[in-house]
């Protein structure tokens, strides 16, 4: 069953933003997280499914009711704000409780439903501070309240988890998570954060200049990324690039004087971009491997892992055109300056038309 359906929706605005021919379907209980650059219209498609602008052309509808300016169909929303939008003169209770206020329920009612939902968000106590007596994970969780407490169908977030500290927006994350299973709500989230997204959706709908380039769930997006835009843009750190070449056999790849056997589709261009993650490049040597030369730049510690980046060193010296700096991941410190053969898999290589940036299959 959908909870939302969008068709061909445009909105044009005179700087040259907005969205353009969007379409996509949101199953209901969904979790759909909407992601992408600044800029990119993720934050103007869900104002336009909030009602909050009109759109120039296309449909909405929700369930199998259109929305475009049905006020019924529009009151089965509620959005959180990336600011949060909470009254400082009320208590915690009384943002949670305005939205019933509105509707004129009984006060029993009223309190009784705060409570309950107060409490769904992982607020036992406190309800009588104001928010500047509030954490920040608090001040969320009360924003959360509030758009739970009317019992929307659909529930539109926007970057708001972006003002929270790194470890607070984990913590919140997995509880709205939990929440989302709970309620079996629709949720739909705008963020930049791509370590959100792939921990929260069901499905990510990746946004580049007011259109959708990809969407498919977490692991369709980062294993199978359909254009080389989705492919850079998830991902931390970024996939690599490489202008190759097929070699005149067909039999392999030639990247940077090297020749690297790996399956080429029929049909692929002479020259074609490569993509391959810093995660399937490492230094340790295994059966089947391809390798390169990598000339070290930098090393940064993680934790886990080193951060290797560095220069792809041509056979005949110097560097290779047309690359940027590679980044790899190793499990011993190496140094800035130094060379080393990195592995890879061959299987792990992600082919792009260099001219239209979509994946060669």
């Amino acid at each position: 069953m959908r909870a939302l359906s969008v068709s061909n929706l445009t909105r044009e605005f005179p700087s040259g933003g907005g969205v353009r021919r969007v379409s996509l379907e949101v199953a209901a209980g969904e979790f759909l997280v909407l992601l992408g650059p600044s800029g990119c219209g993720k934050t103007t498609l869900l104002r336009l499914i909030a009602g909050l602008d009109i759109p120039s052309a296309g449909t909405i509808e929700f369930g199998d009711r259109s929305g475009s300016g049905n006020a019924n169909s529009r009151g089965r929303i509620a959005m959180v704000f990336q600011n949060l939008a909470l009254y400082p003169h009320m208590s915690a209770f009384e943002n949670i409780a305005f939205p019933l206020r509105l509707i004129k329920l009984a006060p029993a009612q009223i309190d009784r439903r705060v409570r309950e939902t107060a409490a769904r968000a992982g607020l036992s106590a406190g309800l009588e501070r104001r928010p500047a007596e509030l954490s920040g994970g608090e001040r969320q969780r009360v924003a959360l309240a509030r758009a739970l407490v009317r019992d929307p169908e659909i529930i539109l977030m926007d970057e708001a988890l972006a003002s929270l500290d790194a470890r607070l927006r984990t913590s919140v994350r997995v509880e709205l998570k939990n929440l989302q299973r709970a309620t079996r709500r629709t949720f739909i989230l705008v963020t930049h954060d791509q370590i959100e997204a792939l921990a929260l959706a069901d499905r990510v709908a990746v946004m580049r200049a007011g259109r959708i380039e990809q969407i498919g769930s977490p692991e369709e997006i980062f294993n199978r990324p359909e254009t080389e835009f989705v492919a850079g843009f998830v991902g931390e750190p970024a996939m690599n690039f490489f202008d190759a070449r097929i070699a005149m056999d067909r039999g392999g790849l030639e990247i940077g004087g090297v020749r690297i056997p790996a399956a080429v589709p029929a049909g692929a261009p002479e020259a074609v971009r490569v993509g391959l993650r810093p995660a399937d490049l490492a230094l340790e040597p295994a059966a089947g491997a391809a390798s390169i030369e990598l000339k070290i730049h930098s090393v940064e510690f993680s934790g886990a892992s080193f951060i290797v980046r560095g220069s792809l060193a041509h056979p005949g010296g110097g560097q290779q055109s047309g690359t940027s700096l590679i980044c790899a991941l190793a499990t011993r410190r190496v140094e800035p300056g130094e060379t080393h053969r990195c592995f890879f898999y061959p299987a792990k290589l992600h082919l792009f038309d260099p001219v239209s940036g979509r994946r060669i299959d």
